[in-house]
Parts: structure tokens; sequence; C-alpha cells
């Protein structure tokens, strides 16, 4: 049995898109304040856009990785902020960020991000 529970993320909530999220265009927009603990689009089988103006925020408590298909499209600010001691990734994949990126606290790898 497979339970879907559609409900706003917060700050403790990892959200994904994988190859089990279907097959499609997904679109995610940015237009207000934000929160996911984990961020992780990782199928290769959907298309996830992220839209967002400037005036939005995504705040993220611990980690992104976004694989290839993702198109990250927001100029919403991303702030991460984690009271975790591990080390968290952050891994935008292909994409040139129209963004604000902002660290407040945490330890973090950046894999890869590329800048306009």
């Amino acid at each position: 049995m497979v339970i879907l529970l559609f409900k706003i993320p917060t700050n403790t909530t990892d959200v994904f898109f994988d190859d089990h999220s279907g097959i499609g265009v997904y679109t995610i927009n940015f237009d207000k304040n934000n929160s996911v603990k984990n961020f992780n689009a990782t199928s290769l089988q959907n298309v996830v856009v992220f839209e967002g103006e400037k005036q939005g925020v995504l705040y993220i408590s611990e980690g992104i990785y976004l694989s290839q298909t993702v198109k990250f499209n927001s100029k919403a600010e991303i702030i991460f902020n984690s009271a975790s001691l591990k080390t968290n990734t952050i891994e935008f994949g292909l994409n040139k960020l129209n963004c604000n990126l902002y660290f407040n606290n945490g330890n973090f790898a950046i894999q890869s991000i590329r800048t306009k």
C-alpha cells in the first residue's frame, strides 16, 4: 500500500523527486518563504523546474541535490542554515544560478555551482 500525503514542507521535511515520482514535468514555484530540510531531485525520468521571483526565499536546513534533468530558474534567495554538525552537500547539477546564496550556520560541501 502506498500512502501519499500532500502538505507544505517545513525545515524538518525531506523533499524528494526520484524515479518513483512519476514521469512528466513538475514545476515548483517559490513565491514566498519556503523551508525544507533536504531537497533531492534525483530523477532521470522526469523534469523538475524551479521557478520563483526575487521576493521569494528558500530556507534549507541541510542540503540540496539536483540531477542534470532539473532546471533551476528561480531568482528566490536560498539561505542555508544548519544546526547539524555533519557536512551537508550542495549540488546544483548543470544549472547556472540566477539567485543569491547565503550561508548562516553549518558545514557545507559545495559540489558544483555555476553563476550567470
